[in-house]
């Protein structure tokens, strides 16, 4: 397979030595360049699964695509992230800490402010 096209990636959110990553490259069935995103994968046209199903058919364009399923399952299940609702729910001493330093903080601002007006011994 022999194909070029675009990534939705932009060259020039690489900088000057990535410039060439914007356009991706295959030749006899080799990735020679660019970036693989979501317009190689996804549902685009002329992207990698379009030029494959163009190339070899509709069941290997099937088996590319169940394939890259599970490599894509496998990135996630390694370095995936996940939040669950006993993640977002705070205890009660963290509570009082997080409580404790927003008003740290608030003293300390008014602690600034007056030192910065000239109040000398401030206490809030």
């Amino acid at each position: 397979m022999n194909v070029t096209f675009k990534s939705k990636l932009s060259a020039k959110e690489w900088g000057p030595l990535g410039k060439e990553e914007g356009d991706v490259v295959f030749r006899d069935n080799e990735h020679l360049r660019g970036t693989l995103d979501k317009s190689a994968f996804g549902a685009s046209d002329f992207g990698l699964v379009h030029a494959f199903h163009e190339v070899y058919g509709s069941e290997k364009a099937g088996e590319l695509l169940t394939s890259l399923a599970r490599v894509f399952t496998v990135f996630l299940q390694t370095h995936g992230f996940t939040c669950g609702l006993d993640d977002l729910m705070i205890n009660k001493e963290y509570n009082k800490q997080r409580r404790l330093a927003i008003e740290n903080g608030h003293k300390e601002g008014l602690k600034a402010a007056a030192e910065f007006c000239g109040i000398k011994d401030y206490q809030p």
